[in-house]
Order: structure tokens, then C-alpha cells, then sequence
């Protein structure tokens, strides 16, 4: 079992009623070859719908809780991520800082 993270951070003052709960940590069991990044994005998207997607940056984190970079490739029909829920409201404190300094050099 190889465990992938979707971490959800808010960067609006103001959320949607129906995007209110969506802040914080999702695990995924990825299974299947191929750059998961696709699998997992898409399977959190069917569980979790979002109304104003521009008020978050959603990151992908791989077993290693390290980001991951969009895939460039198309997605790979043997990797599969099943939803295992969400883990914690809480967004860790090293992933704030990426969302400051992305925003600090936004145009």
C-alpha cells in the first residue's frame, strides 16, 4: 500500500458555505504503475466537489510527503487511488510556507 496525500489550503478570507469544510489533509491508497498524480487528483475531485476553486492551492504529496509537479503525461489507466478519508483539518506547517511564497510571487 502506498499512501498519497491531497493537503487543501485555503487562500480566500471568504469561502462558499459548501467549500467551508474542505480545508485540510486527504490520504489516498494508490495502486497500479505510472505517475499517480492524475489518479489521485481525479479521484479526490468525484469525492469532493469544489464551488470556487480559486480560493484554494491543492497540493499532491507523494509517499514521501513530498509535492508533486503536475503530470505532463496523459494519465496511466493502471494507476488507481482509492479515497480513505479525510485525516486532519489541519494543513502542516511546512506547506504554509510554499502557499506564502507562492502568493508572494504571484503576478
Amino acid at each position: 500500500m502506498t499512501i498519497y496525500k491531497v493537503v487543501v489550503v485555503t487562500i480566500s478570507d471568504t469561502l462558499s458555505p459548501d467549500d467551508e469544510d474542505l480545508p485540510g489533509v486527504y490520504e489516498f491508497d494508490v495502486t497500479g504503475d505510472g505517475n499517480p498524480f492524475d489518479a489521485v487528483l481525479d479521484e479526490f475531485h468525484s469525492e469532493h466537489g469544489i464551488e470556487q476553486v480559486d480560493d484554494f492551492i491543492i497540493y499532491v504529496l507523494d509517499g514521501d510527503d513530498e509535492i508533486m509537479d503536475p503530470s505532463e503525461e496523459e494519465a496511466d489507466p493502471d494507476c488507481h487511488a482509492e479515497y480513505l478519508g479525510k485525516t486532519s483539518d489541519e494543513v502542516p506547517a511546512w506547506l504554509l510556507k510554499d502557499v506564502s511564497f507562492r502568493l508572494s510571487n504571484k503576478p
